[in-house]
């Protein structure tokens, strides 16, 4: 029996939790979406994407609008599900 993936999508422009310990096992695959105007981005976290590797994307967004991020992120999800339902 395989160990599932688990996908965890972060909202990096809401909230900046502190993660690097509770993410950096290798079932998890982290997808940090950044919006468009931020320029700042906490060290562990760099730190964990870092060392996860292809384990971990960076999505900043290209463009500024009422949701975009969060319709991003939802379109992502989707896709998720059907790439590993």
């Amino acid at each position: 029996m395989t160990t599932p993936t688990n996908h965890v999508l972060i909202d990096y422009e809401n909230v900046q939790p502190d993660l690097a310990a509770r993410l950096s096992p290798s079932v998890f695959k982290v997808w940090v979406f950044v919006g468009a105007t931020q320029s700042k981005v906490k060290y562990d976290l760099v730190e964990l994407l870092q060392a996860k590797g292809s384990d971990a994307k960076v999505i900043k967004m290209g463009g500024v609008g009422k949701n975009a991020l969060d319709f991003h992120m939802a379109y992502q999800l989707g896709a998720l599900c059907t790439q590993e339902p």
